[in-house]
């Protein structure tokens, strides 16, 4: 199993930063480049660990090391600070790609989209976001 410190250490926020450039133009809702490891939890999944890459209070783009089927539901265990309680929501999975940015420790890259939206996230996702552009630039 990865530990989570093997997924902090694999990506940095400076990196995730600058791959959020390339999203597309089309969403409904803002999306953050923020980054924290998760827990997945799916069917077909044992032990499941990934790194957020950009999140909003519909869904969210992480990388991970299992392929995973679209259309199959999975519960996301993450807590984006330690000042924030752990959360765990329901999604189901919208798109599953070869991550670009590696063949290595996270070789796919996976969309889900929750099912039922989470207004409350932006107010800290767009915190969390600034936090860490700012750690990066240090």
């Amino acid at each position: 199993m990865l530990s989570l410190i093997a997924v902090l250490d694999h990506l940095s926020p400076a990196r995730q930063i600058a791959s959020l450039g390339a999203m597309s133009e089309r969403r409904e809702q803002a999306r953050y480049a923020v980054w924290f490891p998760m827990k997945l939890e799916a069917p077909a999944l044992e032990d499941g660990v990934a790194v957020s890459r950009n999140v909003s209070n519909t869904g969210l783009l992480m990388v991970t090391a299992k392929r995973l089927e679209i259309g199959a539901p999975i519960t996301v265990t993450f807590q984006m600070t330690l000042s924030v309680p752990e959360r765990t929501v329901d999604a189901r999975i919208v798109r599953c790609e070869p991550n670009p940015e590696t063949s290595g420790l996270f070789p796919y890259r996976i969309a889900v989209e929750f099912t039922e939206p989470h207004a409350d996230l932006e107010a800290l996702l767009r915190d969390v976001e600034a936090a860490q552009r700012a750690s990066s630039t240090k």
